[in-house]
């Protein structure tokens, strides 16, 4: 949900602060989307590297690891989008 959110603002032409204020967020989700904060800030700071191949001081467990979380999420978005579309 952060990730899809984070990217919100782009695909609306909104800033971040505006999408947060037009939805019924969790203080969670907001302080994540805007500052980074809390964990999941952490993980979508994460996200943010993976994605910018900015992992230079990663394990190679966590790279691992980091794919396979983003192959999983590559055929969900696939399978979701195949769905859309059949509707």
């Amino acid at each position: 949900m952060v990730g899809l959110l984070s990217m919100a603002g782009l695909m609306l032409n909104l800033r971040v602060q505006e999408v947060c204020d037009q939805l019924p967020l969790s203080d969670a989700i907001k302080q994540a989307l805007l500052y980074r904060r809390g964990n999941l800030g952490k993980v979508l700071k994460l996200v943010v590297a993976f994605e910018q191949a900015a992992l230079g001081t990663a394990s190679d467990r966590t790279l691992i690891r980091l794919n396979h979380y983003y192959l999983d999420s590559r055929s969900w978005a696939s399978a979701v989008l195949t769905g859309l579309q059949e509707s």
